[in-house]
């Protein structure tokens, strides 16, 4: 079969997508299957302006040789190019509610309690679990709770640090947490200027809750993290990865965390087929056995 190859601004052939896509997976764990071709050129034909490179070709062996050399920062831009970081604050609130309440029963018990956000990506995830963690701590003053944010994304992760988010007022004013928690970013030096209505920033009280670190998923990243782990948000992660790649990341998860802690996946995830460590509850929450 004759290879195709994209007839854009710069040739992208199937060689040049396979060898990008198998660097990502190497790397990463994230697999792109060959309909992400088309997706792969548009989110990185940009880099490859800004470098001022001939093709694709050039493109690889500038990451590759990067990554050889132990400097992954070519390599972490181009995984912030060809992952969507779509999230909203609350989003899936059911697990919210759980942890809500799953999280005031462990805290008569438990003195040290800690949560991983482990792909926080832009923090509207750990965020939202700060949020619901101090208005438990006002319940249970005598208990520490940490959150950790963890993201292989270094770009994303200082937007997450910032805490700046668009929101409808209407969503803030409909949810209680959002209300409390979200302040009005005035973007205007002038005081007598009105606020910019849909940005907000996370309140400084949830700060001190919040510890970010950069984590890849595919590597050993167990000493990175406080033992035990009680509750972790592993949501829209998976489907990016192999099963092969699941079942390895939930091994190391399931020895992190506590008998009786809490794991949440994304909607459309399971795992079924990849873990017999965990009772699944509902959809997408389980009990670690």
């Amino acid at each position: 079969m004759q290879e195709t190859v994209l007839k854009q601004e710069f040739n992208f052939s199937d060689q040049d997508f396979w060898n990008i896509s198998r660097m990502v997976t190497n790397h990463s764990g994230i697999e792109l299957p060959e309909n992400k071709k088309s997706l792969v050129y548009s989110r990185l034909v940009r880099r490859i302006r800004t470098l001022n490179l001939q093709d694709f070709g050039a493109y690889y062996n500038l990451v590759q040789d990067g990554l050889d050399q132990g400097d992954d920062a070519e390599f972490l831009k181009l995984i912030h190019a060809i992952t969507t970081n779509v999230t909203h604050l609350f989003r899936e609130y059911h697990h919210f509610e759980h942890l809500e309440k799953t999280l005031l029963e462990m805290m008569t018990n438990q003195k040290r309690i800690t949560i991983w956000s482990c792909a926080a990506s832009i923090g509207a995830e750990p965020w939202s679990i700060a949020m619901v963690v101090d208005n438990c701590l006002k319940k249970r003053p005598n208990c520490e709770v940490k959150v950790i944010a963890s993201d292989i994304d270094t770009e994303v992760l200082s937007k997450a640090q910032e805490g700046v988010y668009d929101v409808n007022p209407e969503v803030v004013e409909g949810n209680p947490y959002l209300k409390k928690y979200l302040n009005l970013l005035n973007t205007d030096s002038d005081a007598h200027k009105p606020l910019h209505h849909n940005l907000y920033v996370i309140a400084p009280a949830l700060r001190k809750h919040v510890e970010f670190k950069t984590i890849n998923l595919l590597h050993n990243w167990q000493k990175k993290l406080p033992q035990p782990i009680h509750f972790v948000f592993c949501r829209n992660v998976i489907i990016y990865f192999s099963r092969k790649t699941q079942q390895q990341l939930f091994e190391k998860v399931s020895s992190v965390m506590q008998s009786g802690g809490y794991l949440y996946l994304g909607h459309s995830e399971s795992l079924m087929g990849v873990s017999d460590d965990y009772e699944n509850l509902k959809k997408t929450i389980y009990k670690k056995k």
